[in-house]
């Protein structure tokens, strides 16, 4: 929602919900242009933000990784075709398991 805002209020282009209305069907990307924002986290978070960072992303590996055990688990004690997910697209599935 936050880029929605930025890439078409800020700028007057058009929200998605508009852009669907303005889409002429051809298949093709609809009406717009492109939003590009840049960030200096050292600006913005000051000295450590690289390493506060890291631990951010080595969390979200070790559930990614506890996830995929759980779904794997699971996955044996279902019939085939039983599974309500994807495991050819694990991170892609709704993580309904979650250790967190």
């Amino acid at each position: 929602m936050m880029v929605e805002l930025l890439a078409a209020g800020l700028v007057g282009d058009l929200f998605s919900f508009e852009a669907k209305i303005a889409d002429n069907k051809d298949g093709g990307p609809a009406r717009g242009g492109e939003f590009i924002m840049a960030l200096s986290p050292q600006l913005i978070a000051g000295d450590g933000w690289r390493e506060h960072t890291e631990k951010f992303f080595v969390e979200m590996e070790l559930q990614s990784q506890s996830s995929e055990i759980i779904y794997r688990t699971l996955a044996l004690r279902y019939p085939i075709g039983g599974f309500p997910f994807d495991l050819n697209n694990i991170s892609n599935s709704v993580n309904m398991f979650s250790l967190s």
